[in-house]
């Protein structure tokens, strides 16, 4: 199934910055999720919240494409990277009922050995997999690659609650773990075919990072005392707070090359979710960037690519809804 669904586009603009707002399925009736975006504009995205599940969807040129996945909880889309090869996750009945696979970029499926309680998160340019393997009360969590020829590799560390971020690049992950003594926090930068950590960072304070570029630069969040959430981005081997207000929260979700950071500011006065881009010291709203977009309540961004096209969630006409940010200036 193919729409072709050019919206109206808005022009935005505020101090310099100038964007237009591409409406990713402006006459759907249901809900539309932004789920991942790309360096050539390509998005997935993801169809409805009833009784038949959701069905995920690539945006490409302005066409929206049907994945024919059976639907969440059952098959569900949750990566594209450049090569517009598609991560995915299935749901199914028997035991071990997780399990994972890739559409390569003529979207044929393709199984992984991953199964049980794993949690595939990205994928690099060779085709491999990479992800976290749960072994319970047994011993620690493991970073686990999964080859394109139906191979993996386990990756065991002296870490409990590990997590991984993502490819920085062929060889190497980003990862985040808690070290059995002393009880710090790390984040680690992990060499895939040595299986060794090429670099610790030690923090007292969690950080929950949400995106890694090739350069190593990646951004998050740390957990701050009474729960705040603060913002943040590491450049060059620096962690910098990004601003918000107080009595907000805030959580950087995306990075580009040139240093902008794409995230959401949470106002508890108002309990509401502000889509916010942070560019060195300044912080903007990215409603407030879209002047002509009276049908759009800008709420979450999802990702930032190397062109600067924001991919963002929020409400338009009330109704759930995903567009792109695309830059004009």
């Amino acid at each position: 199934m193919i729409f072709i669904v050019f919206g109206p586009a808005k022009n935005c603009s505020a101090d310099g910055l100038n964007y237009k707002i591409i409406n990713i399925a402006p006459d759907s009736k249901e809900s539309v999720q932004a789920v991942s975006l790309n360096d050539n504009d390509e998005v997935l995205v993801s169809f409805g919240n009833g009784p038949y599940g959701m069905r995920s969807f690539l945006f490409s040129k302005g066409v929206l494409k049907d994945l024919k996945l059976k639907g969440y909880p059952e098959q569900f889309a949750t990566k594209i990277t450049n090569y517009r090869r598609v991560l995915g996750v299935t749901q199914t009945k028997q035991t071990p009922n997780i399990r994972s696979f890739y559409l390569d970029a003529q979207m044929h499926i393709h199984w992984l050995l991953a199964s049980g309680d794993c949690e595939p998160c990205d994928l690099n340019s060779r085709g491999e997999t990479v992800g976290v393997y749960h072994h319970g009360a047994e011993i620690d969590n493991s970073i686990m690659i999964w080859s394109s020829k139906g191979s993996s590799k386990e990756i065991i560390l002296p870490y409990n609650d590990l997590k991984v971020v993502g490819w920085v690049n062929n060889s190497e992950v980003l990862a985040s773990g808690l070290a059995h003594s002393p009880s710090l926090y790390r984040t680690l930068f992990v060499n895939t075919k040595s299986g060794k950590v090429k670099q610790e960072i030690e923090h007292e304070k969690l950080w929950n990072i949400n995106a890694v570029l090739a350069n190593g630069n990646f951004v998050g969040y740390i957990q701050g005392q009474l729960g705040q959430r603060i913002p943040f981005k590491y450049l060059s081997g620096k962690v910098t707070e990004l601003p918000i207000e107080a009595q907000s929260d805030g959580n950087a979700i995306g990075i580009a090359y040139d240093g902008k950071v794409v995230g959401t500011i949470y106002q508890q006065a108002t309990s509401s979710d502000i889509a916010t881009l942070w560019i060195g010291s300044k912080s903007y709203n990215l409603n407030l960037l879209c002047r002509n977009h009276a049908d759009w309540v800008l709420q979450d961004p999802v990702a930032i690519n190397t062109r600067g096209t924001i991919l963002c969630q929020g409400e338009y006409k009330g109704r759930d809804s995903a567009c792109l940010l695309i830059p004009q200036n």
